[in-house]
């Protein structure tokens, strides 16, 4: 279980989900417009799911978990994904993520902590 503490609720068709944006230090200056390191936090209920979207960013980092296309990725991954936001997120984004995290039949481009594609 998640420890539910500073965290938003959001009830999808994939579950019960937690989230909230703080500053990452380690990502400040990865993106332009970005210079804070604003980052967006994802967990599911059970905590099978998470990850983490760099606003403004190309690029959404997931947990170890994840399974895409039969591949079983080890330890977290940065993979690209559509820019949802480059300022404000809202409910409605974080299900549009959350919805295309789920989403098994996606291409997965992965990248470095920069977004460049390996």
């Amino acid at each position: 279980m998640v420890s539910k503490k500073g965290k938003r609720l959001l009830k999808t068709k994939h579950g019960i989900f937690y989230w909230y944006v703080k500053n990452d230090w380690y990502s400040v200056g990865i993106t332009e417009g970005n210079s804070y390191g604003l980052t967006l936090y994802i967990a599911s209920d059970n905590r099978k799911e998470a990850l983490h979207y760099l606003i403004g960013s190309d690029f959404v980092t997931i947990s170890a978990s994840k399974i895409f296309f039969g591949k079983d990725f080890k330890g977290w991954q940065r993979i690209k994904c559509p820019v949802w936001s480059k300022e404000i997120i809202t409910p409605g984004i974080v299900e549009k993520i959350i919805n295309w995290h789920m989403e098994d039949n996606k291409e997965i481009i992965r990248t470095d902590y920069t977004g460049k594609v390996l």
